[in-house]
């Protein structure tokens, strides 16, 4: 048996289309029209923030609990939640199409690589947060637009009522009722 791994890289970078990662003092902004986005990489997350933003959308399904995804009233365990990419899936399944504008949003957002977007789960917005000033910066680098200075919804379910949400300046973690309007920000997994 012969087993191969593949060092996963660790730390913020900006991600293209030929697949390569650069950190962003050494990116070169010529190539801008190539970069995918701003990759994410931690011991428990690996992904690329999309370097566009949608509106504000609901999360969609008030007085929905959807089943096999965190659902926690404890911020603490909301923030080890890793799974953005499943609960996505089981937040449109669930629900219905036209059901759940947050997370359809990201699932139909096309990365210039050619991979479908994600609602990022309460960890991994975490593990954004925590990076803010190095995202921020590489954002810049590409051209992207800025992560808003708002709460960004995540995939993570705090009640049937309910969804954790991150503030992107201040790195407050909160719920909000789910029909209510917060902005989304698509990621995908490399």
């Amino acid at each position: 048996v012969i087993m191969t791994y593949n060092k996963v890289q660790l730390g913020i970078y900006i991600y293209d289309t030929d697949g390569k990662l650069t950190l962003s003092k050494n990116w070169d902004a010529a190539n801008n029209s190539k970069a995918v986005g701003v990759y994410v990489g931690t011991e428990n997350s690996r992904f690329v923030i999309s370097p566009t933003e949608a509106e504000p959308r609901e999360w969609g399904g008030n007085g929905t609990a959807i089943s096999g995804i965190v659902t926690t009233t404890d911020t603490t365990t909301a923030k080890k939640d890793y799974a953005g990419e499943a609960n996505t899936d089981k937040i449109i399944a669930q629900l219905g199409k036209g059901n759940a504008p947050a997370a359809e949003y990201c699932r139909n957002y096309t990365f210039k690589n050619g991979k479908k977007g994600y609602l990022w789960s309460s960890g991994e917005a975490q593990d954004a947060y925590n990076n803010k000033a190095e995202i921020d910066a590489a954002m810049s680098k590409i051209g992207g637009n800025a992560l808003p200075s708002n709460y960004l919804w995540t995939s993570t379910q705090h009640s049937s009522y309910n969804a954790w949400l991150l503030n992107w300046d201040y790195g407050y973690v909160d719920n909000n009722n789910k029909g209510d309007s917060d902005y989304v920000r698509a990621v995908c997994s490399l």
